[in-house]
C-alpha cells in the first residue's frame, strides 16, 4: 500500500510561497541527508514543471506535449515570466542554449522573420 514516505518543503522563489509536496512508498524510509537533498531537489523540479516551465515567447505555461526547443543565440526577444530552472533567462544568455517554446509561438516567430 502506498503512503506517505517523506514531504519534500522548499520555498518557491517564483510563487514566493513555502511548499509542501508529499513523496509516496511503501515503506516508510530513513533518508540520509544527501538523499533528502535530492528528493527536495526532485520536488522543487516538478514544482517548476507542472507550474513554471513557460514559453520563452509567450510567456504561457508549456505542457510535455507542446514542448519544443529554440536555440538561444539572440535572436529571440525573451518573455519576462520566463525562467529556466528558477534562473532568468536573458537573450542570448547562455545558462541555457536552448529555450523551451510553444511549437505554435515558434512557428510564428519563423514565419514573421522569414523576411528580414
Amino acid at each position: 500500500m502506498q503512503q506517505i514516505v517523506y514531504t519534500g518543503k522548499f520555498f518557491c522563489e517564483l510563487c514566493r510561497k513555502e511548499i509542501t509536496m508529499p513523496v509516496y512508498g511503501d515503506t516508510i524510509l530513513s533518508f540520509t541527508s544527501e538523499e533528502e537533498l535530492e528528493c527536495i531537489d526532485w520536488c522543487r523540479h516538478f514544482h517548476w514543471i507542472d507550474f513554471h516551465r513557460a514559453c520563452a515567447i509567450c510567456g504561457k505555461i508549456v505542457l510535455s506535449g507542446d514542448l519544443d526547443l529554440a536555440v538561444n543565440n539572440g535572436e529571440i526577444k525573451i518573455h519576462l515570466d520566463y525562467t529556466d530552472e528558477y534562473r532568468r533567462v536573458k537573450r542570448g544568455q547562455h545558462l541555457g542554449s536552448f529555450l523551451i517554446v510553444h511549437e505554435k509561438c515558434i512557428k510564428a516567430y519563423d514565419k514573421s522573420t522569414e523576411n528580414k
